[in-house]
């Protein structure tokens, strides 16, 4: 008597971020376009000159940072044209104390805390995905081996390994695999504006699920 068992397998993990993508918004409203201009440009300027003297004193503290573009836009508002422009200024830090320090002296009425997005690095994010994957897969093997068991067989070989959704599309007979990629879920992050600002780092998530296929005899 042989038989083939389908199961799927799931892996979690939860930890600490090492990694902060932190958005910086650099925002003026007024009635003088030429005023609302000026003032955005030199607080980008500050900002960026703040940015190279971190770099400089703290060379393992930031990782990357990039400047996007300006976005200015216009209303009326009581038959009066009222202008706005906003820069914005991205940065990922490594050093979460040191990142702290440095935000809250950056901030202004000009420049505000956009978004705090906490992240794993690549190479962690990359080796989860292996682990998580391995330990999926055992979890299914082992799930698989008690459904034998219950039968009064054992397993003896494996027929298919592939993401949620996948086995069945494979065709019957056919050993297939497909990369059982953790499905990432992210820890969200944390916007600034209006009073105080949560700098705690955050748990991030992530789980890894495959379906499996063995035979049993």
């Amino acid at each position: 008597m042989s038989a083939t068992i389908t199961v799927r397998g799931t892996a979690r993990d939860s930890r600490l971020p090492d990694r902060a993508g932190v958005t910086l918004s650099v925002t003026k409203q007024g009635r003088d376009w030429g005023s609302v201009h000026v003032t955005v440009t030199q607080a980008l300027a500050g900002l960026n000159a703040a940015i190279a003297q971190l770099k400089a004193d703290q060379p393992q503290a930031v990782v990357e940072s990039a400047a996007a573009q300006f976005n200015q836009r216009s209303w009326m508002q009581d038959n009066q044209p009222i202008y706005s422009e906003t820069g914005t200024v991205y940065l990922v830090f490594v050093d979460f104390p040191v990142m702290s320090k440095w935000l809250f002296a950056q901030l202004s009425d000009t420049v505000q805390l956009g978004y705090i997005d906490w992240q794993l690095s690549p190479a962690v994010r990359d080796q989860l995905r292996r682990d998580l994957v391995a330990q999926a897969v055992g979890e299914a093997r082992a799930r698989a081996e008690a459904f034998a068991a219950a039968e009064g067989l054992h397993i003896v070989s494996v027929i298919g390994l592939a993401d949620p959704g996948l086995i069945g599309k494979t065709g019957s007979g056919n050993a297939a695999f497909a990369d059982a990629s953790p499905m990432m879920a992210l820890g969200r992050g944390v916007r600034g504006g209006g009073g105080e600002v949560e700098l705690e780092p955050r748990q991030i998530d992530t789980e890894s699920q495959v379906e499996a296929q063995f035979l049993a005899e």
